[in-house]
């Protein structure tokens, strides 16, 4: 698990603070500052991290935290997942979420699965895309973007979706992520199996009108990421 607040980014190596007032923002580096100087209490941050380093939230791989645009804590741990694996299930190990091959490290890189958290992560970068003028907003017609995949659009229902259902959970598609991920049944399971992803999920017929009912949907995500 990667615990990252305030921003997204891998971070590495030395770093002594960076002296530049006002916000900073990535370019080769993020500039680097305390706790003190950014407004947060240094002895909370220390808790934090002696709770990480206690094992008290599982398996953290990484805590980083900006704060004002700058890195103010950052924080890796490394754990033994090679003295575990014989208690991990190897079969079909490419979106195997117990596969050591996979994760939580890619193969043995620095590249490190995100799940769940990519919701967040494309929230914000669809957020600064709206911004910067790039898309005129969350409430415009999501097939409008994936009409590359030629979605079944005889549902109206289907071509009322919006961004907005999709970035919400409330997209009205039939989806069942609620069972275990065991489940073979599962709709996410059933997602990574197929050879195509969006139009596996385009697939799926639509059981509500979007932006009235939330169901957890990680094919949502996907859309919005294609």
């Amino acid at each position: 698990m990667a615990v990252l607040i305030g921003g997204a980014t891998a971070c590495s190596g030395t770093r002594t603070p960076d002296s530049a007032e006002g916000p900073g923002w990535p370019a080769a580096a993020w500039p680097v500052s305390t706790p003190d100087a950014e407004g947060i209490d240094p002895t909370a941050n220390a808790s934090i991290i002696a709770d990480l380093d206690a094992g008290v939230f599982g398996l953290v791989d990484h805590f980083l935290l900006i704060r004002n645009g700058k890195v103010v804590a950052d924080h890796r741990l490394a754990h033994d997942y090679d003295s575990v694996a014989a208690a991990y299930d190897t079969t079909n190990p490419q979106y195997n979420y117990d596969h050591p091959d996979w994760h939580p490290y890619y193969r043995d890189t620095d590249l490190h699965t995100l799940q769940s958290v990519t919701k967040s992560v494309t929230s914000a970068a669809l957020g600064i895309a709206v911004d910067q003028g790039l898309i005129a907003g969350v409430d415009v017609p999501a097939m409008s973007f994936l009409a590359p995949y030629d979605p079944d659009l005889s549902d109206p229902r289907r071509a009322d979706m919006t961004l907005e259902d999709l970035l919400t959970m409330r997209s009205g598609i039939e989806w069942s992520e609620d069972t275990p991920y065991t489940d073979p049944n599962n709709s996410c399971i059933l997602m990574e199996a197929s050879q195509e992803w969006v139009p596996f999920v385009l697939g799926y017929p639509m059981d509500a009108q979007p932006g009235r009912v939330w169901e957890y949907n990680s094919g949502a995500s996907v859309l919005l990421l294609s």
